[in-house]
Formats: C-alpha cells, structure tokens, sequence
C-alpha cells in the first residue's frame, strides 16, 4: 500500500458548508472529496505528526496552511454528508 502526504495552501482547496449528522460544518473540497478539520497546529512540524498518525491508521488526511495556522483534514465518507449548503 502506497501513503502519500498531501499539503496544500487554502488556495488549492474551496471551502464549502456541508450538512452532516452533527449538524451544518465548515469543509473542504479537494479532488471532488470533502475534509472536516480535525485540528489546528501552530506550526507545520506538528501537522505533520498527526497527518502520519492518521494515514498510519488508514484514514486519509490533508494538511491545509492557512495564514496563520496549519489544519488537518479528515475525509468525510460520502454517507455522512447531505448536500452542500
């Protein structure tokens, strides 16, 4: 199995608010899937830390820098979102 660690800029991904079970999120959309963000990080050594944790347990993760914080996002399964709001 091949792991690839993605970061990006906030310009490379398109925010949007989705409908999920917890009620409407902030998310983002990258490569037609939507992220939830799971943290923020002052810095980008620590995103990084908790990005190879989660695709070590199998889960798909990106690192967005934003201006003045680094987020992890999370892949949201297709099921748990409704539509974009």
């Amino acid at each position: 199995m091949v792991t690839v660690m993605v970061f990006l800029s906030h310009q490379e991904v398109s925010k949007v608010q989705v409908k999920t079970p917890w009620g409407i999120e902030e998310a983002v959309r990258y490569l037609g899937k939507l992220f939830l963000p799971t943290n923020e990080y002052a810095g980008l050594p620590e995103a990084i830390a908790a990005c190879r944790r989660e695709l070590d347990a199998g889960l798909l993760a990106i690192v967005v820098a934003e201006q003045n914080v680094v987020r992890l996002w999370c892949l949201v399964p297709r099921e748990l979102t409704g539509k974009e709001v």
